[in-house]
């Protein structure tokens, strides 16, 4: 924590981002990243709930969501959601688009899918699905980041 305020507080002209699992954060570790300039961070789920093998979900707890919306509130910290679109988070989605349409929190995704690499873990039916769905709760409102174009293209790839 003290080598990142020592960074933060040397920056000139430039945004700072962090990406954060959120297991480790606390009130006193976001009102230091923020006093000290953080601008954006970014909180790395794989799912609302928990996932086998995974370390990034809220576990159906949303105590982080609470403390990033109070930091928001008092230093002006701003955060978002970012799932990476894998075929063990997929059925987290839309768990996770609730979560954003619900609690107004920007959330992003980062599409990993490669049609051509036979032993992809990802059902190219299940993705399609999800991107669909990603794209109505974007029309619907939800605060997803990417451009409709990005969800558009990787279904046609599919």
């Amino acid at each position: 924590m003290a080598n990142c305020q020592s960074l933060l507080g040397q920056r000139r002209n430039m945004v700072t981002y962090i990406t954060s699992n959120g297991k480790l954060l606390n009130h006193q570790g976001l009102e230091t990243l923020a006093k000290a300039g953080l601008d954006i961070l970014e909180l790395s789920l794989d799912g609302y709930d928990a996932i086998d093998g995974s370390k990034k979900s809220l576990g159906g707890d949303e105590t982080v969501i609470d403390m990033l919306e109070n930091a928001k509130r008092q230093y002006g910290l701003r955060f978002k959601v970012h799932q990476v679109l894998a075929g063990s988070t997929l059925q987290e989605t839309p768990k996770l688009l609730e979560l954003s349409r619900r609690r107004n929190v920007p959330i992003s995704f980062g599409l990993v899918f490669d049609p051509s690499f036979e032993e992809s873990s990802v059902d190219s039916s299940e993705l399609r699905r999800t991107l669909e769905l990603i794209l109505e709760s974007q029309r619907d409102g939800t605060p997803v980041i990417n451009p409709a174009q990005y969800f558009q293209e990787g279904i046609t790839s599919l």
